[in-house]
């Protein structure tokens, strides 16, 4: 197989197309490939749980087969070599900087990238943008940065949302927000927004899900040993079969503002109250 496998010159000749059809992912819990059901599919995993096939959604609901999130594949045309280094990492890190999730499978000529379905149209012009960058050499008209909105729209252009209704100092004081030092963060297996984070805050430990995977390149190196704001005492809820006990206050998440942690502005000691 020949093709390229410089990054920039991957990346200047990325050329994203977008499916028109909608697939989803469809497990077969105890199935081998050798047994593996009549559908059409456009890939398939053989993994000691069972069969994973990609399938077209209208395939998956004519058969009555259960999946969960839908999704579209946007078709990398460079020709990659197998062996290229960089270019899953640049664009899964560009797409998480929008908050867009990217499963990719790697084929013989090209890769695919599968992102959530309402998200298609908007992390195909991300890409694009991607390459307009690396063609030129500087970042393109409208590229987003840290700090800018998912849109393009500038710190400084940025309009607030408008004021949630009036609450009583009650509704506030209810409310037990406190600091934690994350000591150790891991992937949760199975899901692709989850990260698991163990919290010290004092007087205990807790587990915390939260859905930044798709949010950061590396959670783990960005987020160990660093403080954040956590409310406490929300009812433990499980989540992909963990359970969470804490809740993590992050900023920019609700206006499509790549999220960053609220932090004490010096270490303090964990457990310690805000409010």
């Amino acid at each position: 197989m020949s093709g390229a496998s410089g990054l920039s010159n991957l990346l200047a000749t990325l050329e994203p197309e977008l499916s028109a059809s909608e697939v989803v992912f469809c497990h077969f819990p105890g199935v081998s490939f050798e047994d593996k059901p009549p559908f059409r599919s456009l890939g398939a995993f053989d993994e000691r749980e069972g069969l994973t096939l990609i399938v077209s959604r209208s395939e998956a609901e004519m058969h009555g087969l259960p999946f969960e999130t839908v999704l579209r594949a946007i078709t990398l045309n460079v020709r990659s070599r197998l062996e290229a280094v960089g270019l899953t990492a640049a664009v899964a890190g560009r797409l998480a900087q929008h908050g867009i999730s990217a499963n990719f499978v790697a084929a013989y000529y090209h890769d695919h990238v599968f992102v959530p379905a309402a998200d298609a149209a908007r992390a195909l012009e991300i890409l694009r943008t991607l390459q307009a960058e690396a063609s030129t050499g500087r970042p393109a008209a409208g590229a987003t940065r840290s700090g800018e909105r998912a849109d393009g729209t500038s710190i400084d252009e940025f309009v607030p949302a408008p004021i949630k209704p009036i609450v009583g100092s009650a509704d506030l004081d209810r409310l037990d927000i406190r600091v934690g030092m994350i000591e150790t963060v891991e992937l949760v297996a199975g899901s692709g927004k989850l990260v698991k984070l163990t919290v010290e805050f004092g007087d205990r430990r807790r587990s915390v899900l939260a859905g930044l995977r798709n949010e950061r390149v590396d959670p783990k190196a960005e987020l160990e040993g660093r403080q954040a704001l956590f409310v406490v005492n929300l009812a433990p809820r499980t989540m992909a079969g963990q359970i969470s006990e804490a809740m993590l206050l992050d900023i920019g998440y609700a206006d499509g503002v790549t999220p960053v942690l609220a932090v004490p502005e010096r270490p303090i000691p964990s457990g310690v109250r805000a409010g």
